[in-house]
């Protein structure tokens, strides 16, 4: 209801535009000027959702037309600025330049930036668990402790950049806040009219407005898999504890030599939830800022860097020497 009176009022504020102009001095031309951008504004305020940047840009050339007329009067352009004014974040209308949208890309450069970080860890983590002959040629040894630390922080570092992504701090990523920001229509409207004007025309603006809605559904019950009642929100809610109790605390030296094994039983719902994130964050960047991203790219070139660095550690000696007197 609210939507419709604040249209009527702008459809009033172009009648009252338009009644200005026989006494505004235009030739010929310029009165087909007038009346074309008045019907270029019509026809955006008459659609379900208006674009405000496209009447915005359509006043400023109105005004622009006026201005250059000495009879133009000031009740002329006065209208014309307070219906500029009514646009601005007005019932219905969403341009790119929204503040909503704004934020919705900083969240999801911000994702992307961190699930890179994730990357990295995890590819270069991934040998220490999966490579036999790399457990095999550090044995049982005391270097195998720095390699256990080294596989230990890899992993936290790349469990913490995950468990950003879906933090609650206002400063920080928040996955519920782009879950609800997605369900929005205008927000989509905003995106498709963006897209189709920029990419394929707005003849297309439809069949564009349907394939970002769909991303938007797919994104979204990637996100409410792990929220509350969702079905893996155990698995969050396991990666949390396993932060906060094995991973962002310290633990007690073990000082005796350690044998390097595979992975633990949780690695498996990490691998799950990662792949998850993978998936939401190549979905995110498709629909919020038109780019194509596969994370096995980034993937297979820290795997190779991972190869080459861990392919390097050479077989322990059989015997090493006890440290006496501090040499």
């Amino acid at each position: 209801m609210e939507e419709k009176v604040e249209l009527s009022k702008l459809q009033k504020s172009l009648f009252r535009i338009g009644d200005l102009m026989p006494g505004l001095g235009f030739d010929e031309y310029e009165e087909v000027e007038f009346c074309d951008l008045l019907a270029e504004i019509q026809d955006e305020a008459d659609r379900v959702m208006p674009d405000a940047a496209k009447l915005k840009n359509a006043l400023g050339q109105l005004r622009e037309l006026l201005k250059r007329q000495r009879s133009a009067t000031a009740t002329a352009l006065a209208e014309i600025d307070k219906l500029a004014r009514s646009i601005d974040d007005g019932p219905g209308v969403m341009g790119i330049d929204h503040p909503t949208i704004i934020a919705l890309r900083e969240q999801v450069t911000a994702a992307e930036q961190e699930f890179n970080m994730a990357i990295a860890f995890h590819e270069v983590w991934k040998p220490t668990v999966d490579d036999k002959d790399l457990h095999r040629r550090l044995g049982t040894s005391y270097a195998t402790q720095a390699f256990l630390v080294a596989r230990t922080a890899l992993r936290r570092e790349m469990l913490l950049a995950l468990m950003r992504l879906w933090d609650s701090n206002k400063q920080a990523v928040r996955m519920t806040w782009v879950r609800d920001t997605l369900t929005k229509k205008e927000v989509i409207d905003a995106l498709a009219l963006d897209r189709a004007s920029r990419v394929c025309g707005l003849d297309a603006l439809d069949a564009v407005r349907d394939d970002l809605g769909k991303k938007a559904e797919s994104a979204v019950r990637l996100i409410k898999k792990y929220m509350v009642d969702g079905e893996r929100r155990s698995v969050l809610e396991n990666l949390v504890a396993l932060r906060n109790e094995r991973l962002a605390h310290r633990q007690l030296l073990d000082r005796t030599p350690a044998e390097a094994t595979g992975g633990e039983t949780t690695d498996k719902e990490i691998e799950e939830f990662y792949q998850d994130c993978s998936k939401l964050i190549e979905i995110l960047l498709s629909l919020v800022k038109a780019v194509a991203y596969d994370p096995r790219d980034t993937g297979n070139v820290f795997g190779f860097y991972a190869r080459e660095f861990w392919g390097r550690v050479e077989e322990a000696p059989k015997r090493v020497p006890h440290l006496r007197n501090g040499v």
